[in-house]
């Protein structure tokens, strides 16, 4: 568990001074969390393993200075901050198996990983309606990966696996860049990568 005190943090704020963007000394924050791990292994062949976080950042004061510079200048203090998830967290669950007269270890996983959702960016509460801007809102997201491995090959240096990433296939966002209230006049989202396959092979001298 931890609790951070923070003073003049450096937030980048989506507006453009000729073709630059802006970064500010504007704020003053509360950060508080928790992190926990386990292991278990039930069998000598079986481990599971898994971590959560949590995470409770909050700004005392986020004073965007109407100074020229600012596009949005204002009172920003309930805003979330960007780029956060509240919580997220990951397991895996491996089975390993040492094969006979050394011919070396296969191995079977599948893991997880989710999120709560994010914000693109810091000035994201709207004073007049008095919420958070629904546009700056990313939802969370889980994907689940394999792997399947064969190390020491036939009790050589040599190792194979194979992998998979996003394995249900799941459409998600990661993150993005909201210019929709500066000049540019843009929303752009960035997309988690598809299924992916990988196999791959290391020989160690």
């Amino acid at each position: 568990m931890q609790q951070s005190q923070y003073k003049d943090i450096q937030r980048a704020l989506t507006t453009l001074v000729g073709s630059k963007s802006v970064t500010a000394n504007a704020a003053n924050a509360t950060i508080k969390g928790v992190e926990v791990e386990a292991r278990f292994e039930p069998t000598p062949f079986l481990e599971l393993t898994g971590y959560y976080s949590y995470i409770k950042p909050k700004f005392k004061s986020f004073i965007v200075p109407d100074n020229g510079l600012y596009r949005d200048a204002g009172d920003y203090t309930q805003s979330k901050f960007s780029g956060v998830s509240a919580h997220s967290g990951g397991a895996t669950l491996r089975m390993h198996e040492d094969l006979p007269d050394d011919n070396g270890t296969l191995s079977a996983s599948v893991d997880y990983y989710g999120q709560s959702g994010t914000y693109l960016q810091d000035n994201n509460w709207d004073a007049v309606t008095q919420t958070h801007l629904a546009a700056e809102f990313v939802p969370g997201y889980w994907v689940l990966g394999a792997n399947i491995a064969w190390q020491n090959v036939m009790g050589k240096p040599f190792d194979a696996s194979f992998n998979v990433r996003n394995l249900a296939n799941k459409r998600y966002i990661t993150g993005g860049v909201d210019g929709s209230t500066s000049r540019i006049g843009t929303l752009a989202y960035f997309i988690g990568e598809p299924r992916m396959f990988t196999f791959n092979l290391t020989y160690r001298f």
